[in-house]
Formats: C-alpha cells, structure tokens, sequence
C-alpha cells in the first residue's frame, strides 16, 4: 500500500484532497440546508394550523432545495451515487470500464462547464431582480446551479484522476 501511494501522480494527490476538502464543506452546508429547511416548512405547517400565512416560508423552502440539490449532486457524483447501467460495463475488461468512465466523465466534464458557464451569466444577471415573496436578490438563489456546478467539476477530475491513474498504476495505484 505504501508503494501504491508513492506512485500516485502529483496531480491525483492535489485533486483528492481539494475535492475532498470541498466535498466535506458541501456536506456540511447540505446538512444545514436541511435544518434550515425543515424549521421553515415546520414554521409554514405551524402557522396555517393556527390561521396565519407566512408568505416567504413556501419560496425560501424552494431556493433552500436548489441549494440542496447542486450540493448533494456534486457529493453524489464522488461517492458512485448516481444511476449508471452496471450491466453493459460490468462484463467488461477492467481496462474498457476505467475508459468507459473516462468517456463519460469527460462527458459530464464538458457539459458542467458550460452549466457554470451559463448559469454563472444568469446569476449576475439577476443581481437587481428580487424574490417575489422577500426582500432577497436572485443572485443568492441562481448561485445554487454555478456552485453546485463547481462541486460537480471538481469531484468529476477527482475521478478521472482516480480513472487515470488505476489505467497506468492498476486498482492499488488510486487506493486511498
């Protein structure tokens, strides 16, 4: 193990570790998003039992969501957590399946781009628009796609770091 770890590329041992770091801060943010979130829809279900409409509860829930969304797909994509077809490339020679995913990441890689891109764009661009329900800029809510795009990004290198590097070293070259 300690060989394997030797052989890791420069590049592999710099992206684990700030996808690494960036995912745990992209956890930490999903699993206070979710607090916030349910102490709003808990405030939104409390006062219409009690006859009183808090009007920003139902929008706030929405951007928190988004939020939720971008971040938790990032973290999905690092820990194999998305839909794949398992049953094509499993048969597959190891050496197919680490290009397989190379292909597909690439592939994910190109389309985040221009996500972050686009989304970026839009986000600036709504700077002066405000929330229908409150006083919030829609910069902060259409931030979601270009932060949750740079997660996804950078936990995509990781793994085609890992990919890269289990072609050229073999499965214990990448091992944690």
């Amino acid at each position: 193990m300690e060989n394997a770890k030797a052989r890791q590329p420069l590049f592999f041992v710099a992206i684990k570790a700030v996808s690494g770091f960036v995912e745990k801060i992209a956890a930490y943010l999903c699993g206070t998003l979710v607090l916030v979130m349910f102490i709003i829809v808990s405030l939104q279900i409390f006062s219409r039992t009690v006859g009183i409409t808090v009007s920003w509860t139902e929008e706030a829930s929405r951007y928190i969501l988004i939020w939720i969304g971008m971040l938790g797909a990032g973290i999905a994509l690092r820990e194999g957590g998305h839909a794949a077809i398992g049953f094509v490339v499993d048969p597959l020679p190891e050496k197919a399946r680490y290009a397989i995913s190379l292909l597909t990441e690439t592939g994910i890689l190109i389309f985040m781009g221009i996500f972050f891109k686009t989304s970026l764009i839009a986000a600036i661009a709504a700077k002066d628009m405000l929330a229908s329900a409150f006083e919030l800029t829609m910069f902060w809510p259409k931030m979601a796609l270009p932060v949750g795009s740079v997660v996804i990004i950078l936990n995509c290198l990781y793994l085609m770091a890992a990919d890269v590097t289990k072609l050229m070293y073999g499965e214990e070259g990448a091992a944690s």
